[in-house]
């Protein structure tokens, strides 16, 4: 989690305040917007008269389009309205702020069971949690009432990937335009929109490196860039494809792939095959950070090359077994 720590104005005593996110790009916003009401006098230990929820989510959106991705966008707004349509089948109406509560989020989490997953379930109750972080830091509310909630426990918490054979069955098997997709992806892991966003300039093959650009018209998911070594199998790959677009990957008509026909072209071919799994763009990702565990590389690199916190690496670390026994024998005692 993250902190800040400041003067409060009212009582001109120090004070720190968690910012209840391990997201640094998050907590990084939400710092900006208590700095700026600090700087405006516009912050109060005290909070402003009770907002209606309903009010307030006209702000929270207007919040969100300007900081957050357009996918990410998508996924919180659906998960206020499926939050509001709960309100609306226990008849609960001009709900407040002041009135979410832990236990009102617990017959939520109760009412969403019966339609969904649990994963699915943890996505909205993390969303609600961002939300009224928000309404704290906005002075709505002295404190977040669902900060301390958890979330409900997965099982297993591994993700499929492709065997060895697997991948050879899927490669052969693809259509000439979404073959060199499939053999990148599980030689680099990268994302579904880095893979369609990747442009010839971001290859260099003499010098074996992949360059992901977080750039306009083309965000990265982290909003930083990378760089991904190359192997020599995913060089080979590169070197005998066309060069008759900006970007790599390109329908057989000339289209560029978009992020959607992308997953909808990795499922169909899954279908096809026979692989009984769910095969998605991601499940490539999963394959290639998947077999380098398997091969006994470190969770850091792994981390590294996905572009992602070494906490989020760790759903590999089951796959690292030899590597632990390895570390243990070599204790001096």
């Amino acid at each position: 989690m993250w902190w800040i720590s400041f003067t409060d104005p009212t009582t001109n005593r120090r004070v720190q305040k968690s910012l209840k996110t391990p997201d640094k790009r998050l907590a990084k916003i939400l710092k900006a917007e208590l700095e700026v009401k600090l700087a405006g006098g516009d912050f109060t230990t005290t909070p402003r008269a009770s907002k209606h929820f309903s009010t307030f989510l006209i702000d929270y959106y207007q919040y969100i389009e300007a900081h957050l991705r357009p996918a990410s966008v998508k996924r919180y707004k659906e998960n206020c309205n499926v939050f509001s349509r709960f309100l609306e089948s226990q008849n609960i109406r001009n709900l407040k702020l002041v009135g979410i509560t832990a236990p009102l989020i617990n017959d939520f989490v109760s009412w969403r069971l019966k339609q969904v997953k649990a994963k699915t379930v943890n996505h909205a109750v993390t969303n609600i949690k961002s939300m009224l972080n928000l309404a704290v830091i906005w002075g709505y509310l002295t404190k977040n009432p669902i900060g301390g909630m958890s979330l409900i426990p997965m099982e297993g918490g591994r993700t499929e990937f492709l065997s060895t054979e697997e991948v050879d069955l899927f490669t052969k098997a693809a259509d000439e335009d979404i073959r060199p997709i499939i053999q990148i992806a599980v030689y680099t892991g990268l994302r579904r929109n880095e893979l369609a966003q990747l442009q010839w300039r971001d290859v260099e093959t003499k010098a074996r490196l992949l360059h992901v650009r977080n750039r306009e018209g083309g965000r990265t998911k982290t909003r930083k860039d990378r760089t991904v070594p190359l192997c020599q199998n995913a060089i080979k790959v590169l070197e005998t494809m066309p060069h008759d677009s900006q970007f790599v990957f390109t329908k057989l008509q000339g289209d560029r792939f978009r992020r959607n026909g992308l997953r909808e072209r990795i499922v169909s071919l899954a279908r096809k095959v026979g692989i009984t799994k769910h095969v998605t763009t991601h499940t490539l990702r999963h394959t290639f950070a998947s077999h380098l565990a398997m091969q006994g590389k470190s969770i850091l690199i792994i981390a590294k090359l996905l572009g992602v916190t070494i906490d989020t690496a760790q759903i590999y670390s089951h796959l690292l077994p030899h590597e632990l026994h390895s570390v243990v024998d070599d204790l001096p005692y």
